[in-house]
């Protein structure tokens, strides 16, 4: 596993937290199997990831029901998980 890859899963655990604080039951499960397939080394994992945004009603749409000092870089985070999976996937494609 890669340092990008290391990365994002902390990106992911971070974002898990403030879902799991905030009630967002759904997207809160959806990072947690990305982060589990990309765990175990699955390419889907990323898939996954990007797969959360773009589109009314998806990961970039959440809007934080309580917003906290320790969640006040949700945004960033969300940027974050994006950006990391964004290049994982670019370098995976240059070498298949």
């Amino acid at each position: 596993m890669g340092p990008k890859t290391e990365k994002l899963i902390e990106v992911l655990d971070q974002l898990i937290k403030i879902l799991d604080e905030d009630g967002q039951s759904h997207w809160s499960k959806w990072m947690r199997q990305a982060k589990g397939c990309i765990q175990s080394s699955y390419f889907s994992g990323i898939e996954k990831v990007l797969n959360a945004y773009g589109g009314m009603g998806s990961f970039n749409d959440v809007c934080l029901k309580k917003v906290t000092r320790a969640n006040e870089n949700f945004s960033e985070l969300q940027g974050k998980a994006w950006s990391l999976a964004t290049e994982i996937k670019r370098e995976y494609e240059s070498n298949t």
